[in-house]
Formats: structure tokens, C-alpha cells, sequence
């Protein structure tokens, strides 16, 4: 009864917040690095914007969704950053980020936020009015 689309991090459109930072003591998960914000730009890496030039950040840091907190036991881990810039006079790093998941789709995915589609449900109530 229920449809879901999947929407690749490197999907020009895609978005969602992100923490940069190092695995906590052996749990997983993420320690209180800088927060941004996750764009899928359509080419093989994401972009992380918004993350100030003052934040420590360098190639290798891992990324983790920062939204979401409650959903999944740990912080859902994105992938690892392999290029940090620093545009003259930007108050900004521009960053990229390689996806964790190698590209192309999932065999396996989870769903993580449900969204009805008023639409579909429009059809349904009407095919069920129509049979009786």
C-alpha cells in the first residue's frame, strides 16, 4: 500500500545535516564536531556547506547525520570528507564528502521518514467510494 523513493546522498536535491567528527570511545557514533548541512550535488561527491573556517576540519574526518536523533541507535554514518578548500575570504570551508556506500543503489535500504502522498490516498478513498 505504501510506495518509498530512494534518494542517493549525491543526488543533486538531497540534504540533510551533518556533524563532522571522530568515533567516541568504541561505541560509534560521533563526537560534538562542527554541524552542517549535507548537499547532493549530482556528481560523485557531496558538498558540506556551512561549517565556518574556524572549525577544525581536514580529509579523512567521518560524517554523520546529526538530524534524526532517537530514529537509530547510533548516528547514521555518511562517509568521510577527502577535500577541504578554504575559498580566499570566505567565511566558509568548502567541503566534499565520498558517501560511505559505494554508488549506485542500495540492495537494502531502511526508511526513514514516512510520508504519505495525498495523491495515492485521494485514488484509494475514491476506488473504494466507486466499488460500493
Amino acid at each position: 500500500p505504501l510506495t518509498s523513493t530512494v534518494q542517493t546522498v549525491t543526488e543533486a536535491g538531497y540534504r540533510d545535516l551533518v556533524r563532522l567528527g571522530g568515533p567516541r570511545g568504541g561505541g560509534g557514533g560521533s563526537s560534538a564536531g562542527p554541524q552542517g548541512m549535507l548537499e547532493g550535488t549530482g556528481e560523485p561527491l557531496a558538498r558540506i556547506r556551512l561549517i565556518e573556517v574556524t572549525e577544525p576540519v581536514a580529509a579523512g574526518d567521518p560524517v554523520y547525520g546529526a538530524a534524526g536523533k532517537g530514529l537509530l541507535p547510533e548516528p547514521l554514518l555518511y562517509g568521510r570528507v577527502v577535500r577541504v578548500e578554504r575559498p580566499v575570504g570566505a567565511a566558509h570551508w568548502e567541503i566534499w564528502m565520498e558517501p560511505a556506500v559505494a554508488p549506485g543503489m542500495p540492495e537494502r535500504v531502511a526508511v526513514l521518514r514516512a510520508e504519505l502522498n495525498p495523491l495515492r490516498v485521494a485514488e484509494k478513498k475514491e476506488a473504494l467510494k466507486s466499488a460500493n
